[in-house]
């Protein structure tokens, strides 16, 4: 199955299991600053091919927790549920369709 990775449609040859997902994701959570993809491979407590680790990447960035610059990755996801709600929101039980920063729990 080809996938698309940045800008190359390429062959995935492994896909990642949830584990080195997680793993990949707490690394980010707990780094400084920018980490680029030696360092993410070098604090990982295995080994993780380079393709892999793209997969990684390319999925969080699609779902909004990390961003990608050209000097490395970094972790931008905050599941604060004050960040995610608007003023309008909180403590109203009508839900705003056209607010896309307003998320009203179900």
């Amino acid at each position: 199955m080809a996938v698309k990775v940045g800008l190359l449609q390429t062959e995935v040859i492994h896909y990642p299991n949830l584990k080195t997902i997680l793993e990949v994701e707490e690394v980010l959570k707990n780094a400084d600053g920018l980490m680029n993809k030696a360092q993410i491979k070098k604090a990982l407590p295995k080994d993780i091919m380079h393709q892999t680790l793209n997969v990684i990447l390319g999925y969080l960035e699609q779902s909004g927790k990390i961003l990608v610059p050209e000097k490395g990755v970094l972790w931008t996801y905050n599941p604060s549920k004050k960040l995610r709600m608007g003023p309008m929101c909180r403590k109203s039980s009508v839900r705003i369709r056209a607010a896309p920063y307003c998320i009203a729990s179900r």
